[in-house]
């Protein structure tokens, strides 16, 4: 199989890792294999805000924000969310804000980064809100729900999802927008994959297998243009 090595061909977004080459059998074109951090506690959603990543996780019924190490994937606990199921996160850099969903409420969320306090601002309408990402291009948040595998607009005032269409991923889960190169992407935690995602109809592009067992977060660091995936069953963090 041909050795990994950077591509700057815009399916695959610059600079990130894919094979070029694959042995009999395999998928022509695939990512290389996420290389893991460390193992951490916080492994649902993830997001960099100003230089640093945040995460959540914790349990059922013991939510809770932390930030991560990005060299060693070490957490760090901030404090309790207040909710049950914290799941995602998204940064809106225009406001900055940091917004959480939980599906133990299905309800949108600010955080405070401070104390990791969640306050709500509205339910989603949907019954499994897994994905969350800002699009700094168009001043969107867009959502995934793993129920119904859809791409959603959030109203950031009331927390209402507007659907833009279904994704035909299995179990739709993490979502990050790419601002450095425009590019939304997303997991499935059916297919352990990696998607690209038409932001206008929802409808999903496969890239490759993550190599990861429950993927489940995505974010996006645009200081170092870098797609960081957790591991929900082994609870880890990991580049992409």
């Amino acid at each position: 199989m041909t050795e990994p090595r950077s591509t700057t061909d815009p399916a695959a977004g610059v600079g990130r890792r894919r094979f070029l080459g694959a042995a009999a059998g395999a998928a022509a074109v695939g990512w290389a294999a996420p290389t893991i951090l460390s193992a951490t506690p916080a492994a649902a959603g993830i997001v960099s805000p100003g230089g640093t990543l945040f995460a959540v996780g914790g349990g059922a019924g013991a939510g809770s924000l932390h930030t991560v190490n990005r060299a060693t994937g070490t957490s760090t606990l901030i404090g309790p969310t207040g909710t049950t199921l914290p799941i995602a996160l998204a940064y809106d850099s225009t406001t900055d804000t940091l917004y959480a969903t939980d599906t133990g409420s299905d309800g949108l969320y600010t955080v405070n980064r401070a104390t990791g306090t969640y306050t709500f601002i509205g339910s989603t309408g949907t019954t499994a809100p897994y994905g969350l990402a800002y699009d700094t291009s168009t001043d969107t948040l867009f959502a995934t729900d793993a129920a119904t595998g859809s791409l959603y607009t959030v109203n950031r005032a009331t927390g209402t999802y507007t659907l833009v269409g279904p994704t035909g991923i299995p179990t739709v889960r993490g979502l990050a927008y790419d601002s450095t190169n425009d590019i939304l992407y997303a997991t499935g935690s059916g297919t352990e994959s990696l998607y690209t995602v038409n932001r206008a109809t929802g409808t999903s592009t496969l890239v490759g297998p993550t190599g990861i067992v429950g993927s489940f977060g995505l974010g996006y660091d645009s200081t170092t243009d870098t797609l960081y995936a957790t591991g929900n069953f082994a609870g880890s963090l990991y580049t992409v």
